[in-house]
């Protein structure tokens, strides 16, 4: 069975170092999993390893990219599957390094991706309901601290326009009348549960939501 050694964790780690002691070692080649390294001319900005840290073992996905491209995880396991496949077929080791855990475990595990590419359809369509509507919430939460919906609620809600709400209340009994007014505004009551969101407090809230 084919062996790949992983080496993982945040910035500034140790990462580079021990790829590197490690390849020296066990005879291997590093391939970074960085969804940043892989951008040309950021290498302060990325923490991407000098000629120097590499000292003299071949690293691979390491500034193979425009700042100006787009780099998707399915973009990458593209790339670098041949160049670790590339490694083995040599007998060589290949060394993972890098801290971008979907990268990693797409490389590692095998992930088919959905096809697809910027300026899509759902992209467009998105683009032309922003230019339409502007920014308007699928949702937003109205909290009335013990007092109910205040009179400017059916104003807010009204100029957001909204398709759902997710009302939070500490006052059981404000729940009925307020979840009443919210329903003459158009939305309907969906799914209403108890949560003890502060339990550090004496009350527990109820939270419902509603939709049009």
């Amino acid at each position: 069975m084919d062996k790949v050694v992983c080496v993982v964790g945040p910035t500034a780690c140790g990462k580079t170092t021990l790829g590197v002691l490690l390849a020296k070692r066990y005879g291997g080649e590093v391939v970074s999993v960085d969804s940043m390294q892989i951008y040309r001319g950021m290498t302060i900005g990325t923490a991407a390893p000098t000629a120097e840290e590499m000292d003299g073992v071949p690293h691979h996905m390491i500034a193979v990219a425009d700042p100006g491209e787009n780099w998707s995880v399915a973009r990458y396991v593209r790339s670098a599957v041949p160049i670790v496949d590339d490694i083995l077929s040599r007998g060589k080791l290949p060394i993972l390094v890098g801290g971008t855990g979907l990268w990693l475990d797409a490389l590692v595990r095998g992930r088919d991706f959905a096809g697809g590419h910027a300026g899509g359809t759902v992209r467009k369509e998105l683009q032309a309901r922003l230019a339409e509507e502007g920014i308007r919430p699928d949702v937003i939460c109205v909290d009335p601290p013990r007092k109910g919906l205040g009179p400017e609620v059916p104003a807010i809600l009204a100029g957001m326009a909204p398709d759902r709400v997710v009302y939070v209340s500490c006052d059981p009994a404000t729940l009925a009348r307020d979840v009443k007014r919210l329903e003459e505004l158009g939305y309907h009551a969906r799914r209403a549960r108890s949560v003890d969101l502060f339990p550090r407090t004496a009350h527990v809230e109820t939270v419902v939501l509603l939709t049009r």
